[in-house]
């Protein structure tokens, strides 16, 4: 079995890391990330007052690879198959005509997203959007899309 070098093995930051002859030597300090508070980042201080802007690169930044997974039409339409109902891989292959390998592929990055979850039933896991906020925001935009006219 080959051992894997130090350097390569993500650590968190102020962890010791081995220097040489096997020393610990502090590992170099992260950078300060804003602490979130129960309504979500908090927003930095510019003289005394919160800074609206700062907040909002953390959501812009936060929100963007979101969406961006959600823009191919492949991942969508596995989110609509799972928004109100939990179903299983090969339902969603079925509704979707993908193959289940990829509606797989499209699941593991959508529950990394926290956009799905899945629950085990005996063998099978069924998918289902994560939460409500998950569900409103689709069924949003749906309607959104539905009554809005395209030429505008």
């Amino acid at each position: 079995m080959s051992r894997i070098p130090p350097h390569s093995v993500p650590r968190r930051a102020g962890t010791a890391v081995a220097g040489p002859a096997g020393h610990a030597v502090p590992a170099p300090a992260a950078a300060a990330v804003p602490a979130a508070g129960p309504g979500g980042p908090a927003l930095l201080e510019r003289d005394g007052a919160a800074d609206p802007a700062a907040g909002t690169a953390f959501v812009v930044d936060a929100l963007a690879p979101l969406f961006r997974l959600l823009g191919d039409p492949s991942r969508l339409s596995i989110v609509f198959v799972c928004l109100h109902e939990a179903v299983c891989v090969s339902e969603i292959a079925r509704a979707t005509g993908l193959s289940p390998s990829l509606v797989s592929h499209h699941l593991r990055l959508l529950r990394g997203a926290r956009v799905v979850r899945g629950v085990r039933r005996g063998k099978q896991i069924f998918y289902t959007a994560a939460d409500d906020h998950v569900r409103r925001m689709i069924d949003d935009m749906r309607e959104h899309v539905v009554e809005c006219p395209q030429d505008e």
